[in-house]
């Protein structure tokens, strides 16, 4: 009895959100300001820098200050090349098995109400 009550109590675990790629920057001459760039946006605590041959790699904690860091590094115009987030790539859905006749209206109500964005 008591190994059920203790399955019940436990909660299902949430799934890890994954890290947001690392931001590289090509032909940085100085570390330093940059870092002092990024410390302009973000806690300097909430990022690491990863020297690579050519390349400086910022590696955020969390998507918010990726997207902080890479608008920031746009609007002041460094150089640099980062990637897509997981979360904001967008997905296809194929639907088998309908009828032809059946509406296309009717079908994006359907999945409307299923809270995803078309």
């Amino acid at each position: 009895m008591e190994v059920t009550a203790n399955a019940e109590d436990q909660q299902p675990a949430e799934k890890p959100k994954p890290r947001p790629p690392p931001i590289w920057c090509p032909d940085i001459k100085s570390v330093a300001k940059l870092q002092q760039v990024i410390d302009e946006v973000i806690d300097p605590k909430s990022y690491v820098i990863k020297p690579k041959r050519n390349n400086i790699g910022v590696l955020t904690n969390c998507s918010d200050d990726y997207r902080a860091v890479v608008k920031h590094l746009s609007k002041i115009g460094l150089q640099f090349h980062c990637y897509q987030l997981k979360e904001d790539k967008p997905y296809r859905v194929c639907v088998k098995g309908l009828h032809s006749s059946t509406d296309v209206d009717q079908i994006k109500s359907d999945i409307g109400l299923k809270s995803i964005q078309l």
